[in-house]
């Protein structure tokens, strides 16, 4: 199943709204598991992003809807990246043309 990498900040109104972003993350998980998807692993950090999540959906249409109907709450902003494993990546690059 694909995978996403996302970076989530809180945006001034969300830093006025949400107290703990991570527990309000875990709520959202409603949406999640009824589009198919699930938290792989989070994470919060000291830089760019207050929180990185990397999930799994069946497929981008999926992802994006999850990441949408977050962003619709104004109370954070979400980058995604799809990520691809290392070994898959490694034998795209290889591969012959």
């Amino acid at each position: 199943m694909p995978m996403y990498i996302l970076g989530i900040k809180r945006t001034q109104k969300g830093v006025r709204e949400i107290n703990d972003l991570a527990k309000e993350c875990l709520i959202s998980s409603d949406k999640r598991k009824e589009l198919g998807g699930r938290i792989i692993s989070a994470w919060a950090t000291f830089g760019r992003h207050e929180l990185v999540v990397v999930v799994e959906f069946p497929n981008n249409k999926n992802a994006l809807e999850a990441v949408s109907a977050n962003r619709m709450k104004g109370l954070v902003t979400v980058e995604v990246a799809e990520a691809v494993p290392l070994e898959e990546f490694s034998r795209a690059l290889s591969a012959p043309d």
